[in-house]
């Protein structure tokens, strides 16, 4: 194969790649769609779980918090979470102190919480084959 030849190829792949790449974001976008209605009409009907063609389907509430910003880190020490902190805190230590924060004040957050992390919930669809 001559330099033309390999040329010409890698060429091709790039543009190969570039399509899919676009019909990857398209079929992303389609089926987190489909996913949040899905949820959505799982939770108003109450249902834990659905079978169909050989797979489980489960609605899921994924729950994620992040540090908003570095006078968290101040914040967080000055309220005796000295231990939790480092010069960072680790995600998933974020995630397990909202946790235990929120259990401990019967599901609310505590506003000094909410104003220094970014907490959200996000309803997703778990597929399990049978």
């Amino acid at each position: 194969m001559d330099l033309n030849e390999k040329a010409n190829e890698l060429i091709g792949l790039h543009i190969r790649k570039k399509d899919i790449a676009n019909e990857l974001a398209k079929l992303e976008l389609s089926y987190e769609d489909r996913e949040k209605d899905l949820y959505k009409e799982f939770v108003t009907k109450n249902i834990d779980e659905f079978s169909i063609n050989g797979y489980t389907l489960r609605p899921v509430l994924k729950f994620s918090a992040v540090v908003k910003n570095d006078k968290t880190i101040r914040v967080m020490r000055r309220r005796g979470y000295k231990d939790l902190v480092k010069p960072t805190i680790h995600p998933s230590t974020v995630h397990a102190f909202i946790r235990r924060i929120s259990e401990e004040n019967d599901g609310k957050l505590p506003q000094w919480v909410a104003d220094n992390f970014k907490i959200s919930n996000k309803g997703t669809i778990s597929i399990r084959k049978d």
